[in-house]
């Protein structure tokens, strides 16, 4: 199964971060998400497939948001040169701010398995249009669910790593030999919790 290029677009996802033991991040934004070019195989079905925009870890908010009064904000690329990142894997995508803060996004290849990071999973899947589940009744499509675990990690006081999940539902036609696509998109991005840096 392949998806092209540009087959879907998010503006913006929005996620607070509410643990104190976070501060001073206040809340975490992705903006100008879509998607490379895709291909997926095997079983489960899994495969790699680029998410390219920009991760912002928002700081010192008086409210929610990076619009809302930080005086600093972290922005590292989802991936970087088609190669590595979110949805692809590889070595970590980093940038370094002034008094030497740092942020990286650590990605993961997709897949319609289980995804973990750490003691959190959550689960892919495939349903035909006749499997009689509740992803698909009473639709004449079928479902895919692919899913990729994602790590934003700081050098902030006591936090190294935000797990979080990207989930993409497709939903298809079977026809044979091949899938119809009718619709795509990035069903959400899940923040897992918060893991304090090891010393």
């Amino acid at each position: 199964m392949s998806l092209a290029a540009g087959a879907f677009s998010l503006a913006f996802i929005s996620i607070p971060v509410t643990d104190p033991a976070a501060a001073p991040i206040v809340g975490i934004e992705v903006k100008n998400v879509k998607n490379g070019a895709g291909s997926f195989a095997g079983g489960p079905l899994a495969g790699k497939m680029g998410i390219q925009g920009k991760g912002i870890v928002c700081l010192l908010g008086t409210g929610f948001g990076c619009n809302a009064g930080p005086l600093i904000n972290l922005t590292v690329p989802l991936t970087v040169n088609g190669t590595r990142g979110v949805g692809l894997g590889g070595a970590p995508s980093a940038i370094t701010r002034p008094l030497g803060i740092r942020l990286s996004v650590e990605g993961n290849p997709w897949t319609a398995g289980t995804a973990m990071l750490g003691t959190v999973t959550i689960m892919g899947f495939v349903h035909g249009p006749a499997s009689g589940g509740a992803a698909t009744a009473g639709q004449a499509s079928g479902v895919v669910q692919l899913v990729t675990p994602t790590m934003l990690s700081t050098s902030i006081a006591n936090i190294a790593a935000i797990p979080s999940f990207g989930i993409l539902n497709l939903h298809f036609v079977p026809e044979p030999g091949t899938f119809l696509l009718l619709a795509s998109g990035v069903g959400g991005l899940a923040v897992a919790g918060l893991r304090r840096r090891r010393v």
